[in-house]
């Protein structure tokens, strides 16, 4: 993706200067020749790379990365970086700085997290169903051999005790497969809360919204991400975009709430949130505001 502003550019090399700084390479990044300060690459923690390349000639900044989730947090800090080296002082001809996106919005990428996290939801649920079956299973299995064990004239277990091995073990492996469902579902909320950053920052800069709009914003399309498996993320961002479009982006006009949102039911499928979501865009597009 591309950010465009309307100054020429600093070297990149200046503008990180204090992350380069901290560098093993520091001394040898800081006298390369200027050629040097036009591209960037940061590595995370989680291996994933992240590059920014800047083009003195248009005052353009490429940002480009292997995984759409890791393009926010490099997004965000140099568009502050940006911000503050320029400050709000008039540039020439009297223009403020200024940061535009023209692009499209990458909605698909945004909306193949949202599956991902989803479905991983959804597979937690399933997990949990079946080990609460399994649990259930045990406990009856475990009072018929208590009435077995007690009986003054015991009878055949019936291999009461074979299935009662068999469930405790089906518990186990549900068990862990849970656990590693739940770590899943918390690294894919991170990552859809990474995007939705992302998708939030993209939308202020292409419709030049206030720090106030972009609040709102920022409030119906929340990048915090829980991890409820019953009504989590997908159900109270369904629930925001629709009291929005209702109201402050209602056709002919901003409309007053006749009742609070209330926050949905668990759903089947994300085919009306992203319905939603794209409704929300293209009417911020058409020149409603928040």
């Amino acid at each position: 993706m591309t950010f465009e502003t309307n100054t020429s550019p600093p070297q990149l090399r200046a503008l990180f200067e204090d992350v380069i700084l901290q560098s093993a390479y520091s001394d040898e990044l800081m006298a390369q020749g200027s050629s040097a300060g036009n591209v960037v690459s940061f590595q995370f923690l989680s291996g994933e790379e992240c590059t920014v390349l800047v083009s003195k000639a248009a005052g353009r900044y490429r940002l480009q990365s292997e995984h759409f989730h890791a393009l926010w947090m490099l997004a965000v800090e140099l568009s502050g970086r940006l911000e503050t080296y320029f400050g709000s002082d008039a540039q020439s001809g009297g223009e403020p700085f200024r940061i535009r996106f023209e692009d499209p919005l990458p909605l698909l990428e945004f909306f193949s997290l949202i599956d991902q996290h989803f479905d991983c939801r959804q597979a937690c649920r399933s997990l949990s169903a079946q080990l609460e079956a399994q649990a259930h299973q045990f406990r009856a299995t475990q009072k018929r051999l208590l009435i077995r064990y007690r009986d003054r004239n015991p009878t055949d277990l019936s291999h009461l005790d074979k299935l009662l091995e068999a469930t405790l073990q089906q518990m186990n492996l549900l068990s862990e497969d849970i656990e590693a469902a739940q770590r899943d579902l918390v690294r894919l909320g991170g990552e859809l809360g990474g995007a939705c950053r992302l998708v939030n920052l993209l939308l202020k800069y292409k419709h030049g919204m206030s720090e106030a709009q972009y609040s709102s914003l920022c409030q119906c399309l929340s990048p915090q991400v829980t991890h409820n498996i019953e009504s989590g993320w997908e159900e109270q961002t369904e629930a925001n975009v629709s009291h929005v479009l209702r109201t402050a982006l209602a056709k002919g006009g901003p409309r007053e709430a006749s009742t609070a949102p209330q926050v949905m039911p668990a759903m089947a499928d994300t085919t009306k949130l992203k319905k939603h979501i794209s409704l929300l865009c293209d009417r911020l597009a058409k020149g409603a505001q928040l």
